[in-house]
């Protein structure tokens, strides 16, 4: 997996467990749709990179815990399901 941002500080951290990963998506979420509402187009852009940073964020995090999975794989099984759905 080639990661787009630089990892954070403390993602290795054991006093940030895996649930606050989960809730920062959640928070940039929020922020980004606020943003759609009311912002202008760079700023909604910068927001929806926050989601994408926070997400990857999140990628890590399980990779670090689950070194066996095989992310490259997981991302072909989301194209091959969103092929089959006739998304592409």
């Amino acid at each position: 997996m080639n990661w787009t941002f630089p990892a954070i500080k403390r993602l290795l951290d054991p006093a940030f467990p895996h649930h606050f990963y989960k809730s920062k998506i959640i928070e940039e979420l929020d922020e980004f749709f606020d943003a759609v509402d009311e912002e202008t187009p760079t700023r909604q852009l910068e927001e929806a990179i926050d989601v994408y940073h926070a997400a990857e964020t999140f990628l890590r995090k399980v990779s670090s815990m689950h070194p066996d999975l095989d992310l490259d794989q997981a991302i072909q099984n989301v194209i091959e399901k969103n092929k089959a759905r006739n998304k592409y």
